[in-house]
């Protein structure tokens, strides 16, 4: 990887035009951007990372769980193949 001073100001400018739109849409499309104190240590980083990789893991495993007990899932409305097939669309 390149390291020059050109290329990280590249690199900077191109980060700091397109983080916002970034930030926009993982937080409306997935509900899973976080910000992380990059200023504390290695191991506090990590542990937080990790923190919130578990949370949406369990949040995945949930929901699988509720859909393949064919339980409802309130927080989302999910369009079935039999759905679409008993409303003669294709």
């Amino acid at each position: 990887m390149h390291d020059s001073p050109g290329i990280l100001k590249m690199r900077s400018l191109h980060y700091r035009k397109n983080i916002l739109a970034l930030k926009e849409w993982y937080s409306e499309e997935h509900d899973n951007y976080r910000v992380v104190d990059g200023s504390q240590s290695v191991w506090q980083v990590w542990q937080t990372v990790n923190e919130h990789a578990l949370h949406s893991a369990l949040q995945i495993k949930h929901y699988l769980h509720r859909i393949t007990n064919g339980m409802d899932t309130p927080d989302i409305n999910i369009i079935m193949p039999q759905d679409v097939a008993a409303q003669g669309i294709r």
